[in-house]
């Protein structure tokens, strides 16, 4: 785990520093000068390579929680990528799963609790697990975390729960009173949610087409999709060679290649675990294939590495 303990001590201080910053001013996202940048390069397919944090930055912290968002903020990752899902009193929260067990010390279906009630649990550390020790970290509600994010960190809202329309529309609502619109990402599957592209949301945010291999070519899906103007497409493959037939189409229509080393099978085999042993031959094949958004559960280990390959700039 040498990339790892490495990765440490280098970050340490800009995580230090950043834990007592103060989110900006609700409705200032679109303004602040990272906001600007993140932006300008979300929408610049040549761009540095953006990092996405899978849930947030859950290495040291509990997954979809305040301080996995904090934590993401002060190392400098680009976008992180959450659960929105509604409880019983139908506020949106962040969680992945629809029942309790896995990330708390609490049981059940989400939606079968209040807001008031769910607040009373804890947060296991990491991805959970019946081992994970528990934090003091609360489920957050989606408002709660964009009040962190905002003029600081992309967002890709992935909705959650049994009522997916129902999460789009209150998010946008939500999203338009804080006037964060600009910063938020929202994806569809090409094929499987044809019929949801009539989703408001979809022409208020920023576009990601998300492809799966099993599906037609990536090139004949850019050629389909190209019309809702996506910033990215997200490609889920069984195999690299899925993704060199149709990258070069997806950069000439003048979007961004994102890819999904958080686990291998959405990633053509290459890993973030096996990526910690040898990047050159994981994140470096994908980079190399194309890829220049990758949504990761090692997002500090990628930025070291990213930065140590000039792929960043400058720190």
């Amino acid at each position: 785990m040498l990339i790892k303990a490495t990765l440490a001590g280098a970050m340490a201080m800009s995580i230090a520093s950043a834990a007592a910053a103060q989110p900006a001013p609700q409705g200032s996202a679109a303004n602040t000068p990272r906001m600007v940048k993140l932006l300008r390069d979300l929408k610049d397919p040549k761009g540095p390579v953006m990092v996405v944090a899978h849930r947030g930055c859950h290495t040291e912290e509990p997954e979809n929680s305040i301080a996995a968002f904090r934590r993401c903020i002060a190392v400098g990752v680009d976008v992180i990528e959450t659960d929105v899902q509604h409880t019983k009193d139908g506020v949106l929260v962040l969680m992945h799963d629809q029942t309790l067990d896995r990330t708390t010390n609490g049981t059940g279906r989400v939606d079968s609790y209040t807001l008031a009630e769910l607040k009373r649990l804890r947060l296991k550390l990491g991805t959970g697990g019946s081992d994970a020790p528990l934090t003091g970290e609360t489920i957050p509600t989606f408002e709660e975390a964009l009040a962190v994010t905002n003029g600081q960190i992309l967002v890709d809202l992935d909705a959650k729960g049994t009522d997916l329309k129902r999460v789009w529309s209150d998010s946008l609502v939500l999203l338009e009173r804080l006037r964060m619109l600009d910063q938020i990402t929202v994806k569809m599957t090409a094929g499987r949610d044809d019929a949801l592209m009539d989703q408001p949301i979809l022409k208020r945010v920023n576009y990601l087409q998300r492809v799966v291999s099993t599906g037609a070519p990536l090139s004949d899906v850019v050629r389909t999709n190209q019309k809702y103007k996506p910033v990215a497409y997200t490609v889920v493959m069984l195999n690299l060679p899925y993704l060199d037939e149709g990258v070069k189409a997806v950069t000439a229509s003048g979007s961004r290649v994102w890819v999904e080393p958080f686990w291998g099978a959405t990633a053509g085999g290459y890993s973030d675990k096996l990526a910690l042993y040898d990047p050159d031959a994981n994140w470096g094949r994908l980079l190399d294939a194309g890829a220049n958004m990758m949504l990761t559960d090692q997002p500090e280990a990628l930025l070291f590495y990213l930065y140590g390959k000039g792929l960043r700039g400058k720190r």
